[in-house]
């Protein structure tokens, strides 16, 4: 059914192209912007002539046709979901297939896990500095100090008291 709405619509349109195109036109320049309808405005109407009335039929036609095509359009897309979901799901299932085709596998054929890479671990002693000596068996245990020895930050200045403190005293 969808197929003969299609066909006829197409084959409207082409009759009404032809249709206006074949509407005998006004007689002078003004008619063209609007001037010419003032003498018709308020006369009796004249009964139309065939190509008149032929072109109002094809209209209404056409009309139906484009309404009923857009009814078939939307029904199928709320059934089977719109060709760029369908598309998506189709490259979706051959990135699948591509990473399941490249995967390593083992001599039974079976895909083997993926290599997971140490983590790179930074050395727990500098290489610069000697080793500890041994403590005696009964000593507490000595922290090292920090490896740098920058100073802190001063912490910052309350709002609305910037520069209004001494300098500091020379040491």
């Amino acid at each position: 059914m969808q197929i003969f709405v299609t066909i006829l619509h197409v084959f409207l349109c082409i009759g009404l192209m032809l249709i206006i195109l074949l509407q005998p036109g006004k007689s002078d320049i003004a008619s063209a912007f609007g001037g010419g309808a003032g003498n018709q405005m308020y006369g009796p109407r004249a009964s139309g002539h065939f190509l008149g009335r032929a072109t109002t039929v094809i209209a209404l036609l056409f009309m139906v046709t484009s309404i009923t095509l857009a009814v078939y359009s939307s029904a199928r897309i709320r059934s089977s979901g719109s060709d760029i979901e369908n598309a998506i799901q189709r490259i979706q299932d051959e990135d699948a297939k591509k990473a399941a085709e490249q995967a390593p596998t083992d001599a039974t054929g079976s895909a083997l896990p993926p290599i997971e890479q140490p983590a790179q671990t930074a050395p727990a002693v500098p290489a610069e500095t000697a080793p500890a000596e041994a403590a005696p068996a009964g000593a507490p245990e000595q922290v090292a100090p920090p490896a740098t020895t920058t100073p802190p930050a001063p912490p910052p200045e309350p709002m609305g008291t910037q520069g209004t403190t001494a300098p500091p005293a020379p040491n």
